[in-house]
């Protein structure tokens, strides 16, 4: 579905660029047919969408980057690990399993139970305290 989806897009951006008058010229159209040839023969052979579109990528990062492909290669898989979202969502799901592992989660939510129940709404004050943890 996803190979799908992505040749229907990279056919609609050209219709859509030729239609503006930005078509692209013809050695430009043919390294696009290339790469679409690329990606039918590795979605054909087996190969994961995801693997497929991260070898494409990597061939027109060398294709039409101005870079060394060296330099390329170090930046992109440097910028991912610099990024706070990227590193911070691994970190957070970690804590949580911790957590979870360790039985912190269930002895926590207990002690919130006790603490609250008295209150109207006690178990949904206990989960968001929970939560919050």
């Amino acid at each position: 579905m996803i190979a799908v989806v992505f040749l229907l897009v990279l056919v609609g951006i050209m219709v859509g660029m030729s239609f503006t008058g930005n078509a692209p010229s013809g050695e430009l159209m043919g390294e696009i047919l290339l790469l679409v040839g690329l990606f039918v023969l590795f979605f054909g052979m087996g190969i994961y969408v995801g693997a497929a579109l991260g070898v494409l990528g990597l061939i027109v990062g060398y294709a039409f980057s101005d870079r060394p492909f060296w330099l390329f290669i170090g930046q992109t898989i440097w910028n991912p690990s610099s990024s706070f979202v990227l590193v911070a969502v691994p970190l957070f799901l970690l804590m949580g399993e911790i957590l979870l592992r360790a039985g912190l989660s269930d002895r926590l939510y207990r002690t919130l139970n006790i603490w609250l129940n008295r209150m109207p709404g006690g178990l949904l004050h206990t989960n968001i305290a929970a939560s919050g943890v």
